[in-house]
């Protein structure tokens, strides 16, 4: 500290004398200099929007801040020689929005090989207090441990170009205290004191050292912050910036500049690795004052940034005016296997950073000084750019199904969703996503449950690329519903490879990655079992690739990105309403379809007016032709891939294929596996190779049940005397000869567990030669009146006795039951079969260990009901 005290008191001129240029000499010979690495950005794994180096391993952001020109500058660190960490250098981007990235020569390099250029933060010498750059108000200045075998010290580099070339400073080291883990230093200028600010941490020491300089090269230490928060095994990548706050979080666009107030609170953030919560690294904030040489918390809380497990070592832009929102860039990534993940293998690129985001504080009901952090605008990367691909305002209880893998080439998307009139108290019933492939079956999904403590979740389990212990693939929290809006907010961004969320305009977000074997394709918002009055609605967007078309002369890219083919079957806005739903010993409707081999023991009442989404419905419909409002017509049908449901368990994709043969050449056919388990989960998609030959299976698989029930192009209607169960069989001899009949069933075992296959048979043989009579083998037989249902039930009883006995319960008073869900229930309790729990408008079956394959069919047809089965019945249903 002497020495320092001593440099400080130096007259500037001996500063400009130290300020020599030092260029590095050391360069290894496979790194190139003054040319931008090439890239290959149309990876199926490759983001679209997320910043990406443009081959080999990335970590943390470092040195960012905005130029004059309106140019941001991200640097980072960089391995140009393996997907893996080592050999660290400063890679180097700009952007004009945050998005549309162009790569830049790599910034600065090694001095010497065993050394890293480690991280670090720039600042723009504006009045020269450096020295370096007289005559000019750009010069950057880059602050960067270096790292060696022997030591970790602070070093500066300047550019006289506005960052885009680096010369080193001849006498650096600028701060050396001999230790191996001293490191990551941030600088920022404090007006009030007129100095120069440096944070950075004493890695395992658990301390953040605050050093004070007129001029960027003589330091003084002057605090420290020490053992505040979650400790792990150690401090890193320490960040200090003034933050402003909103006068309202809870109205809808809460960074308006009408509710943004200047503010003299500083967030001081700290990275640790390893050790977080979920394992690994992650970042934690405090909000406090700062007076230019002390930092002092509001609290002892420790806050932590990102519920996810993939958002590390973020860093704020150096040149945000202290009274507009703040914008961070992080790491989408995690030390436990950052640089094992697939991308390497595949790709050869390991890492992106998270989307840019805006950052506040708000004062919430249980915390003030709260951190809120929303994605940088969005809209110039709409592919539509005055309406939303598809919306709805009705979504309460029910479902909205969008293929965008023809729509949306880039692979990436946005959704808002916003759940109004909330209760405040005894609120229940959730708000899920599910983001699913059509090829592999896998998906990523999460949702909201608005009841009890209110938690939120988000699952990446189901996606197959990539195993390892530590890829942890859940996460959740807890979001409370705001009492004065009774309102929850949701936004969630895709893009490939990285899923982050946002609630409740960004009181709460996470970062999550995942790789998946096929690209996801497919969106699937539902909400179910809400309380009455509850309002829901979802906007969708379409993201363009920031990389694509974008073939610049610097070699930034290889090629430019190919649309995908134009061949996936759009499904809009075609809703799966269910007004009320009441599950019980009788009936559920299904359209018999030849590609169905059902043989389910189960039952589903449908009341009045209920509107049920068909388990062998096809599912379609097409974009909206332009009518100049937000209408999205359902029946279109422009594509060849079906969605196809109500699958057999026992069915192969070859099975399946031949049915679909009958109407055309089939493509290709996939049905959605469990990933864990690799059982059917009762649905697939089918690709015709033209869409006349998918409307001709549609029509054809349909048959008199399609024709005869009144339906929209996504939507089964049911009458409400309509009270059965299609029971669907497998004859004797080829799939051809299959027929189907609907009837009213509930098996009861009475003595112990039978034999699946045991009982199939003996269903199989007593009810087939009643649907066979007269019946043509590409027919369906319908049976609209419960009475003859019923009659057909107790013709069988006696061929079933040997597994057990058949309760036939006669549903033919409750309904003309005015009241017809009181009736449901009252059935049920009086049966003794059912423990009926009324959740809303939906009764969650509670079935009994005796009754075999009941609510089975219910997790194939409607994956949003989320029926609470019995455990031995688990292994009967599917998890969509």
């Amino acid at each position: 500290m002497l020495l320092y005290a001593v440099i400080a008191s130096l007259p500037l001129l001996v500063s400009l004398v130290q300020a020599q240029s030092s260029t590095s000499a050391y360069v290894e010979p496979s790194v190139p200099t003054g040319t931008p690495i090439p890239g290959d950005y149309t990876g199926a794994l490759r983001p679209q929007i997320h910043y990406s180096p443009p081959r080999d391993f990335m970590n943390d952001p470092n040195g960012m801040f905005l130029d004059a020109e309106g140019i941001y500058h991200l640097y980072y660190q960089y391995n140009p020689t393996d997907t893996v960490a080592g050999n660290q250098h400063w890679g180097h981007a700009t952007s004009r929005d945050l998005y549309h990235w162009e790569n830049q020569p790599i910034a600065i390099y090694p001095g010497a090989e065993g050394e890293g250029i480690f991280s670090g933060s720039s600042v723009i010498d504006v009045n020269n207090t450096s020295g370096f750059f007289p005559n000019q108000t750009n010069g950057v200045v880059a602050f960067y441990t270096l790292n060696t075998a022997e030591e970790e010290t602070q070093e500066i580099a300047y550019s006289t170009d506005g960052g885009y070339t680096f010369t080193k400073y001849a006498k650096n080291p600028v701060i050396s205290i001999n230790s191996t883990q001293f490191r990551d230093p941030k600088v920022i200028w404090y007006p009030a004191t007129q100095q120069w600010v440096l944070v950075i941490a004493y890695a395992q020491e658990f301390t953040i050292g605050f050093y004070t300089s007129p001029n960027l090269i003589t330091w003084t230490h002057v605090s420290n912050f020490s053992h505040h928060g979650l400790l792990g095994l150690q401090y890193e990548c320490p960040n200090l910036v003034q933050i402003p706050m909103v006068s309202n979080i809870s109205i809808e666009n809460p960074l308006d500049p009408s509710n943004i107030a200047s503010s003299d609170m500083y967030l001081l953030q700290i990275s640790i690795n390893p050790g977080a919560p979920l394992g690994g690294s992650i970042s934690q904030s405090f909000p406090g004052t700062f007076n230019g040489t002390h930092f002092t918390p509001v609290d002892q809380a420790t806050r932590i940034n990102d519920f996810g497990k993939d958002n590390y070592a973020g860093q704020f832009f150096y040149n945000i005016p202290p009274t507009l929102p703040q914008i961070s860039i992080a790491w989408a990534s995690n030390w436990q296997y950052s640089q094992v993940v697939p991308t390497g293998q595949l790709e050869n690129f390991r890492s992106a950073m998270s989307l840019p985001r805006y950052n506040v504080f708000a004062n919430t009901t249980r915390g003030d000084y709260t951190l809120v952090s929303l994605p940088y605008d969005l809209s110039p990367l709409y592919t539509t750019a005055t309406s939303s691909l598809v919306n709805s305002t009705s979504l309460a209880n029910s479902s909205l199904l969008y293929d965008y893998s023809s729509s949306v080439p880039s692979g990436a998307l946005t959704f808002n969703m916003t759940v109004t009139s909330i209760p405040l108290a005894n609120a229940t019933g959730t708000a899920n996503f599910t983001f699913m492939s059509s090829v592999t079956g896998e998906s990523i999904r999460g949702g909201f449950y608005l009841g009890g403590d209110t938690p939120f979740f988000i699952n990446r389990g189901y996606i197959r690329g990539f195993d390892n212990p530590f890829f942890t693939d859940k996460f959740s929290t807890n979001n409370l519903i705001n009492t004065d809006t009774q309102t929850f907010r949701l936004q969630v961004v895709i893009d490939r490879s990285i899923l982050e969320v946002f609630l409740d305009n960004g009181l709460r977000s996470a970062t999550t990655t995942f790789f998946a074997e096929g690209m996801l394709d497919t969106l699937m918002i539902s909400t179910a079992g809400l309380s009455p009055g509850v309002q829901v609605a979802a906007d969708v967007y379409g993201l363009n690739s920031a990389w694509a078309m974008e073939e610049s002369t610097n070699g930034t890219m290889n090629r430019v990105m190919i649309a995908i083919e134009v061949h996936h079957r759009v499904r809009s806005s075609a809703t799966m309403t269910m007004a009320s739903v009441t599950t019980a010993i009788a009936a559920v409707v299904i359209v018999a379809l030849h590609l169905m081999v059902v043989s389910i023991l189960g039952t589903l009442l449908l009341s009045k007016d209920s509107v049920f989404q068909a388990a062998t419905d096809l599912l379609f419909s097409g974009p909206a032709p332009d009518r100049g409002g937000d209408e999205r017509d359902v029946s279109r049908n422009p594509g060849s891939n079906l969605f196809v449901t109500g699958i057999h368990p026992r069915l192969n994709e070859a099975d399946v294929t031949r049915l679909f043969e009958k109407y055309g050449d089939v493509e290709g056919c996939s049905i959605m596996k469990d990933p864990h388990t690799q059982e059917s989960r009762g649905f697939g998609f089918v690709k015709m190779v033209t869409s006349e030959q998918a409307d001709a299976a549609k029509e054809g698989l349909q048959g008199e049940a399609g024709q005869e029930l009144p339906h929209r192009a996504n939507t089964l209607v049911l009458p409400s005397e309509t009270m059965f169960v299609v029971l669907l069989l497998e004859a004797e001899g080829a799939m051809e000869a299959m027929t189907a009949t609907m009837i009213v069933v509930v098996v009861v075992d009475t003595a112990a567990d039978t034999v699946v296959e045991e009982e199939e048979d003996v269903m199989k043989t007593a009810i087939v030669p009643l649907v066979t009579k007269n019946v043509a083998a590409t027919d369906v037989v319908t049976i609209m009146d419960p009475v003859a249902s019923i009659a057909m039930l107790q013709a069988v009883t006696t061929a079933t006795a040997a597994v057990g006995t058949i309760d036939v319960v006669d549903l033919t008073t409750t309904v003309v039951t005015a009241d017809v869900a009181t009736a449901e229930t009252q059935l049920l309790r009086e049966s003794r079969m059912v423990e009926v729990a009324t959740i809303g408008t939906l009764v969650v079956e509670q079935w009994p260990a005796n009754i075999l394959r009941c609510g089975a069919l219910v997790k194939i047809m409607r994956p949003n009901l989320e029926a609470r089965l019995n455990p031995q019945l688990v292994q009967l249903s599917t998890r969509v």
